[in-house]
């Protein structure tokens, strides 16, 4: 039955209103207990949309609602996704879901065959759209779903034969005849006149003109018409009854037939129930037997492959146990033979069988020691052979040049390297097989590598040093020898660093590795790397700065070019390639460390040579050579010019980062000497840096442009001198002059307590005491004075180009002092006279 507005908005309220309804039926739910009759229980079906837990899910869900009255209450509810059946037999409808929390659960339902078909066709229309498949169907097809849902279910019976005919008939004995029982339908309305009929009612209508008064009579006669038409087709009907149970008759007899006919056919399908069943036996046998064929084929295959492992040929072994390395052909065999041997060991390998059972069979246990042996007798002869072979190369006096260039003759490694690549094949097979025993190999091998490194290297400065010390040999050429000797030892280190790495397999870089076996493994390699490094290239730098240190022992400034040579080659290593630096990581740290420890030697013999020099030429005496001078000026400033031009002849301009790091140094230790011998004078601390400033001006006069060092050297000598020539200059005038000075100094500090006028009443400031000092310095002792001030200073100068110019600052710091002195004194004894005035002192001095 079609459910009513009414029951379908309490559904959706129950249900909720994010949920769509799609097909809403009443059935009755069917339930069978053992030994009793079914019970039917009325039920509402409801196949409804719910939203999942995601936005885009949407689940289909089929709930039964108890329909008792006025009470609506949800009974269970079933997942569309879980429906794998639909059973129809005897009008009852069987829906079969699985799921895996219960298992199969069935419910049986009864319907009319229009809400049937509604409920079917949209179950299978949903399975199709949202699930890909559709419900296993089994006593009806989709056709006969489309059949029931367009079926119109009849409200009334139509009458029987004999009631039709009894009415029909009296009906016509009235006169008027008595309607027939209306069928109702829920078919769609037809229309209430046929196309002839409505021809005949516009045929009467053309015919007659009807007015409105006669309408009754019209009435009347179209009774009269329609009551004999009437009668007509009753007797039409009753005319017909005679075919109809003709009819009927027949019909009975074609659903006997019908009947044996599907006793028949039930007796076929069992018949061919009985083949299918012998068809799906004789089936899964031949299933088994191809299974069966399949796995003692493949059971073969393996039993095969598992003998082949597990057989060594006796060529093979003979090969590695007792095979000889001496010739091409006996190097490629022994290489071939350990190529297999390292298939086999990977054919046995647990990882290389499916099961694991196959890796710890006895057989296969006992085939792996035979291959152990067999690796580890190979590895050891191969051992022995490689340090024999090492030693043979590596222990040779020295691998150098026959052609000398600037006069040496420089190491050459190509032909020991080109011998040692042709055992690199067995070195890697050996790698393959046993990677342990590299280890020790690399450690031999960089063992007897610095012993050659280091007899090359002594014979190469040993070179050096009688060339660069043998008579008449240009300063200049030197340098060239040397970075010609550099030039060739790096090249030569990085790469014996990068073929020994590489030949024992120790130049991979180290990645990181979640296996802890693999970690170790790397940390092992790292540690043999590190070693192989350190005692390839240990103490190589020795010979070459013994050498060094004796050619600068002779020629101490020979150093500022060396060093000149070590940094601009370590400048260009570090500047060279990213990727070829990390290539040759080890042999560039190599050359580095020899690169510093040079530097560092030539920096610390200039440093000691400078130093040394400073200290012979700084000492400073202050006795007298003679009754009328003194020797004030240290003898370093005297030397100085000639020191630049050594400097600057062995250095030149190419060098000038050295050479400014030396005149650092010179320039320091000039001033240190010169505070150190004005500390060390007796008297007058201030003629000595007078003295020996100017003598650093003139010895730095020609060579201001050459340095910024030395220009900021004169510049600061410059501001020195003048800041000791000032001070010289109050030493001595205060030495004739101090006492009226002094008066003039302490007459200003009283008048930043007391106005001017009151400063002649003060204590030691009185009239007479200022005419006292007047008296004292009068006009012809202040001439006196100034001439002995003079002379003074005349017999403290010992360089006569800088007399003037002392004499010069003493007079004009003994005229500034004595202006302010005058205007003091006339501020607070404006009644007394002042003489000599500053014009007439001017006067003097000049005369002086």
């Amino acid at each position: 039955m079609a459910p009513s507005a009414a029951l379908r908005a309490r559904v959706q309220k129950i249900l909720g209103p994010d949920k769509e309804i799609q097909v809403l039926i009443e059935a009755n739910k069917v339930k069978e207990k053992k030994y009793k009759p079914a019970k039917e229980k009325p039920r509402v079906l409801c196949l409804n949309f719910a939203p999942g837990k995601k936005k885009k899910d949407v689940r289909i869900l089929l709930n039964a609602f108890r329909n008792e009255g006025d009470t609506l209450s949800l009974s269970q509810t079933f997942k569309l996704k879980h429906l794998l059946r639909i059973d129809f037999q005897s009008d009852i409808l069987t829906l079969q879901f699985e799921t895996s929390r219960v298992g199969k659960e069935s419910s049986r339902w009864v319907a009319d065959a229009r809400s049937r078909g509604a409920l079917l066709s949209t179950i299978i229309r949903l399975c199709k759209e949202h699930y890909k498949r559709t419900p296993v169907l089994k006593g009806f097809d989709e056709g006969d779903v489309f059949i029931w849902q367009r079926e119109v279910p009849a409200q009334g019976s139509l009458p029987g034969e004999e009631s039709v005919e009894s009415e029909l008939l009296g009906d016509e004995t009235l006169g008027e005849p008595t309607p027939t029982p209306a069928v109702s339908t829920t078919a769609e309305p037809e229309s209430l006149l046929s196309e002839e009929e409505e021809k005949d009612i516009e045929f009467l209508l053309e015919r007659y003109e009807l007015d409105i008064g006669d309408s009754r009579g019209f009435q009347v006669r179209l009774k009269k018409e329609l009551a004999a038409l009437e009668a007509a087709n009753v007797h039409e009907i009753l005319g017909s009854v005679p075919e109809v149970n003709q009819l009927a008759v027949r019909i009975g007899h074609s659903l006997n037939e019908l009947e044996d006919m599907e006793a028949w056919l039930g007796t076929l399908n069992s018949l061919l129930k009985h083949m299918r069943e012998d068809i799906s036996t004789i089936e899964n046998r031949n299933n088994r037997l191809e299974i069966q064929t399949h796995n003692n084929t493949l059971l073969l295959e393996e039993v095969s492959d598992l003998l082949g492992r597990l057989t060594v040929p006796r060529e093979l072994e003979e090969r590695l146990r007792g095979g000889s390395f001496r010739t091409t052909k006996d190097m490629q065999r022994a290489l071939d033979a350990a190529a297999k041997l390292s298939e086999m060991l990977a054919a046995v390998a647990p990882e290389a069988f499916e099961e694991r059972e196959q890796a710890e069979m006895r057989a296969v246990k006992e085939h792996k020691e035979d291959l152990a042996d067999l690796r580890d007798t190979f590895v050891e002869r191969s051992v022995a052979f490689l340090k024999s072979a090492q030693e043979k190369l590596l222990d040779k006096k020295h691998y150098l040049k026959e052609k000398p260039k600037r006069g040496l003759r420089l190491p050459d490694h190509g032909s020991l390297r080109r011998q040692l690549h042709e055992l690199i094949p067995l070195f890697d097979a050996v790698f393959q097989l046993d990677r342990s025993v590299l280890a020790p190999l690399a450690i031999t091998y960089a063992k007897f590598s610095n012993k050659l490194l280091r007899r090359e290297i002594e014979s190469c400065a040993s070179q050096l040093e009688k060339a660069v010390l043998a008579p008449g040999h240009p300063e200049a050429g030197f340098e060239e020898i040397f970075k010609t000797l550099l030039k060739s030892l790096i090249p030569l280190v990085m790469e014996d660093c990068a073929f020994m790495l590489a030949l024992f397999h120790l130049d991979s870089s180290i990645a990181e590795s979640e296996d802890e076996l693999d970690r170790e493994t790397d940390v092992q390699q790292e540690r043999t790397r590190e070693d192989c490094i350190h005692i390839a290239f240990h103490d190589l730098e020795r010979p070459l700065m013994e050498s060094l240190d004796s050619i600068t022992s002779t020629e101490n400034l020979l150093a500022i070019p060396l060093i000149g040579v070590t940094m601009s080659i370590r400048e260009y290593l570090k500047s060279e390639d990213q990727t070829k630096q990390v290539e040759t990581k080890g042999g560039l740290e190599v050359v580095l460390r020899i690169l510093n420890a040079c530097q560092e030697l030539l920096e610390k013999r200039l440093a000691a040579y400078i130093k040394e020099r400073i200290s012979t030429l700084s000492k400073f005496t202050e006795s007298r050579s003679d009754k009328s001078k003194k020797e004030l000026a240290i003898p370093l400033m005297q030397h100085l010019p000639g020191v630049i031009d050594s400097i600057e002849r062995l250095a030149g301009t190419k060098y000038s980062h050295v050479t400014q790091s030396v005149y650092q140094d010179l320039t320091e230790g000039i001033s240190a000497a010169i505070e150190a011998a004005a500390s060390a004078a007796l008297k007058y601390p201030e003629l000595v840096r007078v003295e020996n400033y100017a003598g650093v001006l003139h010895a730095l006069q020609g060579y201001v442009k050459r340095s910024a060092i030395l220009e900021t050297t004169y510049t600061e000598a410059r501001q020195e001198y003048a800041r000791a020539a000032e001070e010289y200059a109050e030493v001595v005038v205060n030495k004739f002059f101090g006492p009226l000075l002094a008066y003039g100094s302490k007459i200003e500090m009283l008048l930043n307590t007391i106005p001017a006028n009151e400063v002649q009443f003060q204590l030691s400031f009185s009239r007479q005491d200022y005419r006292k000092l007047t008296t004292q310095y009068s006009y012809d002792a202040i001439e006196k004075d100034t001439t002995k001030l003079h002379k003074k200073v005349a017999s403290h100068q010992t360089s006569v180009s800088y007399a003037s110019e002392l004499w010069e600052r003493c007079q004009d710091h003994l005229l500034r002092r004595y202006t302010a002195l005058e205007r003091v004194l006339k501020e607070c004894y404006p009644q007394e006279d002042f003489s000599p005035s500053p014009v007439e002192l001017k006067t003097m001095m000049s005369k002086s």
